[in-house]
């Protein structure tokens, strides 16, 4: 807490803490390994009152921060629109479950294109966005914490799962010119038991081959969670559902990497940001991706916003490139 300090030099500090940690790797064992995390800023004035609201809203501005590659400062600047988005949790929930309803839900997706020679058809990614009051579509760091808080984010995943496949289903030749529609998955579904039986029932339900559906699950989660997620799988598979694990660093050991059966990595942008400019990055992508295709599985690096990275990429042996540098939007939208 900077006490008497304003936003500006909030973010100064904020700034030179983030540099100093990209700038002193941890050196372990002769090995570098680069530590980078994100600073929100969240000013807190008289007014401030409700803690939960102030932890929600510096969580949103993190999930911000991961969505464009982390290793930034957000800030929260004050503003009348974005105020008025911040609710309490019970809130954002009543705000949400009537819009999954009444049609002010959507999916929106992108393309993961292939890096191969010859390409291979491409991949699609489907996200959830829901309309605020203004007809504003909000992203999920929006309400999503709060939903994850009151363990509801079950009802948000299998509403996606459903109105996903309604879509394929209702647009085959989507399938017909890509190779899977995937979704993430929020990391509090998989924890409720529940949720694996409703989903097998809803893609079992589904006039849309499984195995043309990938979910994605997030690799710092199949980390400390391990026998969830492998449960998860084991409950899914049968049905010839895909898996990819998302936001790939390895960080699991090789061991574990060997036996949670995934199709596609999806490789975290920390590890491709710099490639360009740092070799031992290079090398690390490169033995991601060998490990990747030792194992018989697909690679994609994502958030790929410069073009002249993809040569870099393909020369490292990834698969797919996700990103602004080949697709802003995908070919459907509900």
């Amino acid at each position: 807490l900077l006490i008497g300090h304003d936003e500006r030099r909030a973010a100064e500090v904020a700034e030179r803490v983030r540099k100093h940690a990209e700038d002193n790797p941890l050196i372990w064992k002769g090995e570098r390994i680069v530590c980078t995390f994100s600073i929100a800023i969240v000013p807190i004035s008289r007014e401030t009152t409700d803690r939960s609201a102030l932890l929600g809203a510096a969580e949103n501005l993190l999930l911000q921060a991961k969505q464009h590659g982390g290793n930034r400062v957000q800030r929260d600047v004050p503003d009348a629109v974005v105020a008025s988005r911040r609710r309490d949790d019970q809130a954002w929930l009543a705000w949400l479950l009537p819009r999954l309803e009444d049609g002010r839900a959507h999916l929106i997706s992108q393309e993961l294109r292939s890096l191969t020679t010859p390409p291979e058809r491409p991949l699609v990614e489907f996200f959830i966005r829901v309309e605020d009051d203004d007809g504003v579509w909000l992203e999920p760091g929006y309400y999503l914490p709060a939903i994850e808080r009151l363990q509801q984010s079950r009802r948000v995943d299998l509403w996606a799962l459903q109105h996903l496949l309604d879509a394929l289903a209702a647009n085959p030749h989507l399938l017909e010119t890509h190779a899977v529609a995937s979704l993430n998955l929020a990391s509090q579904s998989l924890i409720d038991p529940s949720f694996a039986p409703a989903a097998f029932e809803i893609i079992g339900n589904s006039s849309v081959a499984a195995d043309r559906l990938c979910l994605e699950i997030d690799e710092s989660f199949a980390v400390s969670q391990s026998s969830v997620v492998q449960r998860f799988m084991e409950q899914l598979r049968p049905l010839g559902v895909r898996f990819a694990l998302d936001r790939c660093h390895t960080t699991m050991g090789i061991t574990q990497l060997r036996h949670l059966p995934v199709d596609y990595m999806k490789i975290h942008p920390s590890v491709t940001r710099n490639i360009e400019s740092d070799a031992l990055d290079r090398t690390h992508l490169e033995w991601i991706c060998e490990a990747a295709h030792l194992l018989r599985r697909k690679t994609a690096a994502i958030n790929i916003e410069s073009e002249s990275a993809l040569a870099l990429l393909r020369a490292a042996g990834v698969d797919y490139v996700q990103g602004s540098a080949v697709n802003k939007i995908g070919p459907l939208m509900t």
